[in-house]
C-alpha cells in the first residue's frame, strides 16, 4: 500500500482495490470538496448553542454537504448513492453520533463528525467506481480513520478550506475532546462486540428511519388525495 500528501491537504490512500478514476485527481476539484466541508463544519459549529436542534440540523448538513461533494468532483450525486454512502460510514460512527446530543461537548463530537463523513465522502469519490456498493466502500473507513480522528488535524482543516479562524476561546478544549473522542473510540473498537453492535445499531436506525420517512410520506399521500381538487 502505498501513501500520499495531496496538494490539497488530503491524505489518500491507495490499495489494491481501489484506484483513482482519472479525472478525479484534479486537485482543484478535490480543493472545492474540501471547501465545501469546511463550511459545513462551520455551520455545525454555530449551532453550538443547541444540542438537540444543532444535531439534527447536523445531520441534515451532512447530507447536503455529500451531495455537494460528490456534485463538485464529478460524481453521481443522487439521493440514492448520497444515502448509501451516508449508512456507510455512520455504522463506524453510531455511538459518536450519540455523543452529538451531549449539551456543549456534542458540539466537537459534531464538527468531527462532519469533518470524517467529509473526508470520507471525497476518499470514496476519488478511489472508488461503484459508490453504491456498501460493502466495498466501507473498507474506505479503515484506511482513513487513523488520519481523520485528530483534533489539530480538524482545526487546521477547517481553517484552511473555511478561510475563517477556528474560535481561540474553545480550540483547545475542542482538540483535547475530540482527542478523547478518538482514544476512546479505538480502544472500543478492539472489542468485536462494540463493533458488532455499532454496525447493529447503524442498521437499526436506518431501517427506523426509512420507515418512519415511509409512513410519513404515505400519511401525507392520503391527506392530499383527501383535498378537494382545485377547480
Amino acid at each position: 500500500m502505498s501513501k500520499k500528501e495531496g496538494e490539497s491537504g488530503v491524505l489518500l490512500r491507495l490499495s489494491a482495490g481501489a484506484r483513482p478514476v482519472p479525472p478525479l485527481a484534479d486537485t482543484s476539484k478535490i480543493t472545492a470538496a474540501q471547501q465545501i466541508v469546511g463550511a459545513a463544519m462551520g455551520a455545525c459549529l454555530s449551532a453550538w448553542f443547541a444540542p438537540f436542534v444543532g444535531t439534527a440540523i447536523c445531520n441534515q448538513t451532512e447530507r447536503e454537504m455529500m451531495r455537494e461533494v460528490l456534485r463538485a468532483l464529478g460524481r453521481d450525486s443522487s439521493p440514492e448513492t448520497v444515502n448509501c454512502l451516508f449508512w456507510s460510514v455512520r455504522k463506524k460512527l453510531f455511538f459518536l453520533n450519540l455523543t452529538t446530543f451531549i449539551p456543549i461537548a456534542g458540539t466537537a463530537a459534531q464538527v468531527l463528525e462532519v469533518y470524517t463523513v467529509g473526508q470520507f465522502t471525497i476518499y470514496c469519490a476519488i478511489h472508488y467506481e461503484n459508490l453504491r456498493d456498501e460493502a466495498g466502500i466501507l473498507d474506505a473507513w479503515g484506511l482513513i480513520e487513523k488520519d481523520v480522528l485528530s483534533g489539530e488535524r480538524v482545526v487546521r482543516s477547517y481553517e484552511e478550506f473555511s478561510g475563517q479562524t477556528f474560535p481561540a476561546k474553545i480550540q483547545p478544549m475542542f482538540i483535547k475532546a475530540v482527542d478523547k473522542i478518538r482514544d476512546a473510540y479505538r480502544f472500543a473498537e478492539r472489542s468485536e462486540t462494540f463493533c458488532a453492535v455499532q454496525v447493529a445499531g447503524g442498521n437499526v436506525t436506518r431501517t427506523f428511519l426509512e420507515e418512519l420517512k415511509r409512513r410519513c410520506h404515505d400519511v401525507f399521500a392520503k391527506v392530499s388525495a383527501s383535498l378537494p381538487a382545485d377547480d
